[in-house]
């Protein structure tokens, strides 16, 4: 079982991935919201040092969101960017040596283990790819 697959998955309540998630919205909502002001604190809050594996997830998430465009006030941050500081919260969690871990185990992790274990992975072979 894929645990992002999972049906019985609860709705996301961490702020951080829920303004990821709206940001993929924007255009499509009934307000003109500018979610750019936000974001901009959010990841300089995660950059702070105010980490957990629902941050890496949510940076991950807004790594494929559209990319504002630049003005003289605000140049948004790249895909590519948001994927290396991904990675290297995850790298600070520790995330990467659970995978190794979990991998050298092959039994007795849990969901949230092997979600992790995924999302770490996938954002590994996201930055490879860039």
């Amino acid at each position: 079982m894929v645990p992002f697959s999972d049906v019985n998955t609860p709705t996301p309540t961490h702020p951080f991935i829920i303004l990821a998630f709206l940001t993929h919205l924007q255009g499509q909502l009934p307000h003109d919201v500018d979610f750019e002001p936000m974001v901009d604190e959010s990841i300089l809050y995660a950059m702070t040092g105010c980490v957990s594996p629902k941050v890496v997830l949510a940076l991950y998430i807004l790594s494929f969101a559209p990319l504002a465009p630049s003005s003289a006030e605000h140049t948004p941050v790249t895909a590519m960017r948001l994927i290396a500081l991904a990675y290297s919260t995850g790298r600070d969690l520790g995330l990467d040596e659970a995978i190794e871990r979990a991998i050298n185990l092959e039994w007795g992790i849990s969901d949230s283990q092997m979600e992790m274990v995924l999302l770490v992975r996938a954002a590994i072979f996201t930055c490879a790819m860039c």
